[in-house]
């Protein structure tokens, strides 16, 4: 599957950053996870600035293997950890890697991207709870294979496929007394 080529705005970005990019140019003490992210950082040339680390280690922590978190719930758990930050700075520092293919980016039609650590392969499908919000990504080799079948046979070139499939989970189908979100909640107010 072709990867989105990286912006000249985010290789200008990285070219500033470079040859300042030492794991010790965030504010110590670190956790653990946090001197992971900055050494992943300073290991792709991306200055590990205090903010970046903040960023990359709660998409770590927040997502599951199969999960997905949006902009906005990064930034609520960032300010939570005590930053003076604002939600566009989030915005700026999740473009930064998902265009050095660091970590994908999922769009949903006109809601907001969700993002997710870099893994293996890309979800070629997700599942989105209509009553709880709830987005859980799959990857499956078949659905793969039939997507780029029915891209070829069709003439059509696909940069990001992605299956949206919109239902109620397991918990929110078994439950008879939930009664579902009104429709004006967005999707990304009701990730958790």
């Amino acid at each position: 599957m072709p990867r989105s080529t990286t912006s000249a705005f985010s290789r200008a970005r990285v070219a500033n950053d470079a040859g300042a990019a030492s794991v010790s140019d965030v504010a110590q003490p670190l956790s653990a996870a946090g001197q992971a992210a900055a050494a992943f950082l300073a290991a792709h040339r991306i200055k590990p600035t205090r903010v970046r680390v903040q960023v990359l280690e709660t998409l770590r922590e927040r997502t599951p293997a199969n999960g997905l978190i949006s902009a906005e719930d990064i930034f609520r758990a960032v300010l939570l950890r005590g930053e003076r930050i604002v939600l566009a700075t989030i915005y700026n520092v999740l473009s930064l890697l998902a265009d050095m293919d660091l970590i994908e980016r999922y769009r949903l039609g006109e809601g907001p991207a969700l993002f997710s650590p870099r893994r293996d392969q890309r979800f070629v499908a997700l599942l989105i709870c209509a009553d709880c919000g709830q987005v859980r990504g799959l990857h499956t080799s078949a659905l793969q294979l039939q997507l780029d079948t029915l891209a070829r046979d069709n003439g059509f070139a696909m940069t990001e496929p992605t299956v949206v499939l919109r239902g109620r989970c397991v918990t929110c189908a078994s439950c008879a007394s939930c009664a579902p979100l009104p429709a004006s909640m967005s999707t990304s107010s009701r990730l958790s």
